[in-house]
């Protein structure tokens, strides 16, 4: 489950869509200043909800204030509805001093050719990692080598994920339809003998 983080201005909307065949699961979101969150057009109350909430067209953010927000979802082809209900919610992990990991690795991929898929890979002690297209650029992501099935992340927002090592991700691939697009790839992970 990936954590998207999206800075909103004041007076201003973000819209996430639902690809075509798509259905999504809304588990989470949270901001630092009340917004005004609709789930394909309803409201709902944002931080005070029983997840998950199915997403079949978009998710509308409206805030009135600058602020920052985080939000869990997760997408299956629409032929594929998993038992969310049976589902037990687990809230991110609130990281303490002690276990936060602390040594960091940055890389910058540059994405030459538009609509190329390219890879990036992982270190298997990989903690935390985030992710972005460096300037006001769309990108895709995937985490299979066929990449047939993708995310887009919208220009301007971060893809963030805490629960690496219960994954098997090797390599993230990227793709951009904009040439010569920096990714930027920041990791972190713990001391050799596996202390922060």
């Amino acid at each position: 489950m990936f954590m998207v983080n999206i800075e909103m201005g004041a007076n201003s909307q973000k819209q996430i869509k639902i690809a075509p065949g798509k259905v999504g699961f809304l588990w989470q979101a949270e901001s630092e200043r009340p917004i005004t969150c609709a789930v394909d057009g309803i409201p709902i109350a944002c931080g005070n909800y029983k997840p998950p909430f199915v997403v079949k067209e978009d998710i509308m953010f409206i805030s009135k204030e600058r602020t920052k927000i985080q939000y869990n979802m997760e997408t299956y082809d629409d032929i594929y509805v998993p038992q969310a209900k049976n589902r037990e919610y687990e809230p991110m992990v609130q990281k303490t001093e002690e276990t936060r990991p602390t040594i960091p690795h940055i890389t910058n991929v540059t994405l030459t050719e538009a609509d190329k898929w390219y890879e990036i890979r992982v270190p298997p002690d990989m903690v935390t990692w985030q992710i972005r297209a460096r300037g006001d650029i769309e990108m895709r992501y995937a985490f299979e080598p066929s990449h047939t099935t993708y995310m887009t992340l919208p220009a301007g927002e971060v893809l963030t994920e805490d629960t690496a090592p219960n994954m098997s991700i090797r390599a993230i691939y990227v793709s951009c339809s904009t040439a010569n697009t920096i990714v930027e790839f920041e990791l972190w992970r713990y001391k050799e003998d596996g202390s922060g």
